[in-house]
């Protein structure tokens, strides 16, 4: 090969990590909002530019776009619309392919090729990285509004699936089961089918505690407490489109949580609260814990005065016990509630 044809390939690809990486770094800047993410894009994508001058225009100068054989081939991938997730996943993958061939052919151009394939490996924990957040990022923004939590031990007796259905019917789009007494087996097939409703209703399907059950019915979620599996051993467990929600008590906790990968957070005091004789956390505590992180807060309640207290001070879901009877006119009660506190605050 000549120089001229070497140079070539070696702009090329250069040009294509960097693009790749450029696209990569905007969708967690400006969409995920995530610095780190966005820095560790920008911090590759700085390393693999060509500092030498001389060097660069060495490559400049073997630049023919106009006669480049390959640039009117187009799949028909390429042509059609294309989602966020998939533009993230086209551009991993471009960027990889370019490290690759730099690899390849940087000694033939006295480049050191170890810097392109450290690079790549590096790519491909991003690549999972940024893939994982994409697709949790719908699913945690749905965490708005009403957080209807179906405890079994609060249902006395009355059928859990026909209060789920109520409470979907009444306009509900996040289902937690929260269970400490079915033995697993049963619970596994009640979760089953749970899982079957809300999907059936466009609704997550969030399972508090049982990090098992979660993943054997294919559960949106899994909600633990302070004192479960940590959560960032969790994360490493779960599937990286499936959410992970972490009830916190403090702005530390709530950090640590975020740090670790939950993708929602819930004011342990208050959620639950029916159930328990716990004190309300101050609302300085909620706008604290709000501050801290850039997740959504989940907050319980145990009154209609409680919800706009709670968004007031931040809260960006209202997590109820739904009852056992009349659940779907108390949903579509809290919705019409909650919704239009949100607006006001």
């Amino acid at each position: 090969m000549s120089d001229n044809q070497i140079g070539r390939i070696i702009d090329a690809n250069l040009d294509r990590a960097g693009e790749g990486l450029r696209v990569l770094e905007e969708v967690a800047r400006f969409v995920l909002d995530n610095p780190a993410l966005s820095a560790r894009f920008k911090e590759m994508r700085h390393q693999l530019s060509l500092r030498d001058v001389q060097t660069k225009l060495a490559f400049l100068s073997a630049r023919n776009a106009s006669g480049d054989v390959g640039e009117a081939i187009k799949s028909s991938f390429q042509s059609s619309p294309r989602n966020l997730l998939q533009i993230a996943t086209a551009n991993a993958r471009r960027a990889e392919e370019a490290l690759r061939v730099l690899e390849e052919f940087a000694p033939s151009a006295n480049l050191d090729s170890q810097v392109y394939a450290v690079a790549r490996y590096q790519l491909y924990t991003l690549e999972k990285d940024i893939l994982g957040q994409l697709a949790r990022h719908n699913k945690r923004y749905q965490i708005s509004g009403l957080y209807a939590v179906i405890d079994t031990t609060l249902t006395c007796g009355h059928n859990i699936l026909d209060i789920t259905t109520q409470t979907l019917s009444g306009g509900a789009k996040i289902i937690q089961l929260r269970d400490s007494i079915t033995p697993k087996g049963k619970l596994l097939q009640l979760a089953r089918e749970m899982k079957q409703l809300c999907s059936c209703h466009n609704a997550l399907f969030v399972v508090s505690g049982h990090a098992d059950i979660a993943l054997a019915t294919n559960a949106d979620g899994l909600h633990i407490e302070q004192g479960d599996i940590p959560t960032a051993e969790v994360r490493c467990l779960a599937p990286i489109d499936k959410i992970l929600g972490c009830s916190v008590d403090t702005p530390a906790e709530a950090l640590k949580a975020q740090q670790d990968g939950a993708d929602y957070i819930a004011c342990d005091a208050l959620f639950g609260i029916s159930t328990q004789a716990d004190t309300p956390p101050e609302h300085d505590t909620i706008k604290s814990i709000k501050k801290a992180v850039q997740l959504p807060l989940v907050v319980g309640v145990n009154s209609m005065q409680s919800i706009t207290d709670i968004t007031k001070a931040g809260a960006d879901a209202v997590a109820v016990c739904m009852p056992a009877l009349s659940a779907e006119k108390t949903t579509r009660e809290l919705l019409e509630t909650i919704d239009a506190c949100l607006k006001v605050h």
